[in-house]
């Protein structure tokens, strides 16, 4: 909730509604600023339901989300942005998302089909094959957007149990544009341990480049990081970076893999890291390549980070 909190803090002006049943009192106690709905029905109704119980109005635009998933600020900020009645967050990663994610979950992922920025198709029921992303749990309705859905909840079409996916689907077949922002997988549900520390923890690189700018007693000196498909298509422009942002000296080349260090295991050591590395093209460009060697099979978004 902390998370979610704080990333809406990026909106001017907001209130909170939280719909509730199983031990909805703990949430209410411990955040006394929000909203509180609770869903006496719980046990035996779905998402799309304890949405309807919300007091929408069609004068203000909404956001809604999922309270098991966690984002950042920039996903606020990107759907406000967004043209279009109702705007979902997206992520085109997903399959990739997170270490060894398997095929169960990816059959269980509430995926989406795209064409052209647009939603065409959203649900577990659209084919792993035929899925271009997986819905993050966030959308935004403007106003027009806002009374399309409350009249979708209120038109009694909907099950019980149905999801936020049945409801969005409905809505296309009512004729309801949904376009669609790209998260690129920076999101997480707290259903899987390993997503939840590669969205908190990040890369190597990643963790080190936000802890440069807090006070920690310790130093991190200057870095440029990159991925193994930037590296592909522009090394000669990325040596250049490497040249021109760290400070002179000698350098170490390091790991920096997707799936190096989670919250129940770490891969310390099991990748190679290059040092000293004289401040050459040639050289620089042997250590990245060791390093890049050492992932094995490596994915694309894997990373390589170069210090002092």
């Amino acid at each position: 909730m902390d998370w979610l909190l704080a990333s809406f803090a990026v909106l001017s002006r907001f209130e909170v509604w939280f719909v509730g049943g199983y031990q909805a009192d703990q949430v209410f106690e411990r955040y006394p600023q929000l909203r509180p709905v609770f869903n006496r029905n719980w046990r035996h109704t779905g998402p799309a339901h304890s949405l309807g119980l919300v007091p929408l109005t069609p004068d203000r635009e909404a956001f809604v989300c999922y309270a098991d998933v966690v984002f950042r600020p920039s996903a606020v900020s990107a759907l406000q942005r967004a043209a279009g009645a109702i705007v979902l967050a997206v992520d085109t990663r997903w399959r990739h998302r997170y270490d060894a994610r398997g095929p169960k979950a990816l059959e269980k992922a509430e995926k989406v089909k795209l064409s052209n920025g647009r939603v065409v198709a959203i649900g577990a029921d659209v084919t792993v094959a035929d899925a271009d992303a997986e819905f993050a749990g966030l959308l935004r309705l403007n106003r027009s957007g806002v009374q399309a859905l409350s009249e979708v909840l209120a038109s009694g079409e909907l099950s019980p149990t149905a999801s936020v996916p049945d409801l969005l689907r409905r809505l296309l077949q009512h004729g309801c544009d949904l376009t669609a922002i790209d998260l690129d997988g920076d999101w997480a549900e707290l259903d899987a341990k390993q997503d939840l520390a590669r969205f908190v923890l990040g890369t190597k690189a990643e963790s080190l480049s936000r802890l440069r700018g807090m006070d920690h007693g310790g130093e991190i000196g200057s870095l440029v990081s990159f991925t193994v498909a930037e590296w592909a298509d522009r090394r000669h422009e990325l040596i250049a970076q490497v040249l021109s942002e760290l400070p002179a000296g000698q350098l170490i080349v390091r790991s920096s893999a997707r799936g190096e260090d989670g919250w129940l295991r770490s891969a310390a050591g099991q990748y190679a890291s290059v040092a000293p590395v004289e401040r050459t093209p040639a050289a620089i460009s042997a250590g990245v390549e060791s390093v890049i060697q050492s992932y094995g099979g490596h994915r694309p978004d894997d990373q390589v980070l170069v210090q002092q």
